[in-house]
C-alpha cells in the first residue's frame, strides 16, 4: 500500500480530481469515461467526510473516503482493499465543497 504525505487542494474541485484521477489510474480506467459521485458523511449531523464512488465497467465499483478529522484520503479497490492512503499538507474547507449543502 502506498502512503503520499504531501498533496495539497486549495479547492474542492481540486481534491475531486486528484480522487478520481488517482482511482482512474488504478483500475486503468479512461479518465472522463466513467461517472463518479460524491456523498457526504456525516457524525452526529456534522460532515466528517465524503465518500466518492467511480461506477466503472461491468457495473465494478471503485471508491474514496477523504476522513476530514484525519485529512486523510484512503482509496479502495473493487473488492474493498486499501491500496493507497494520501495525507493532505492542505485541503479545503468542506464548506467550501458544493457537497456541503447536500443532506
Amino acid at each position: 500500500m502506498q502512503v503520499h504525505q504531501s498533496a495539497r487542494f486549495t479547492t474542492f474541485l481540486e481534491l475531486k480530481d486528484f480522487v478520481y484521477r488517482t482511482l482512474c489510474h488504478r483500475e486503468q480506467l479512461v479518465v472522463g469515461a466513467f461517472p463518479m459521485k460524491e456523498h457526504v458523511l456525516r457524525r452526529k449531523n456534522t460532515p466528517c467526510g465524503i465518500l466518492f464512488v467511480v461506477h466503472g465497467p461491468r457495473s465494478v465499483v471503485f471508491k474514496a473516503v477523504w476522513e476530514i478529522d484525519r485529512n486523510t484520503v484512503l482509496f479502495y479497490g473493487s473488492s474493498g482493499e486499501r491500496f493507497q492512503t494520501t495525507r493532505l499538507a492542505s485541503a479545503p474547507p468542506i464548506l467550501a465543497s458544493p457537497l456541503s449543502k447536500a443532506a
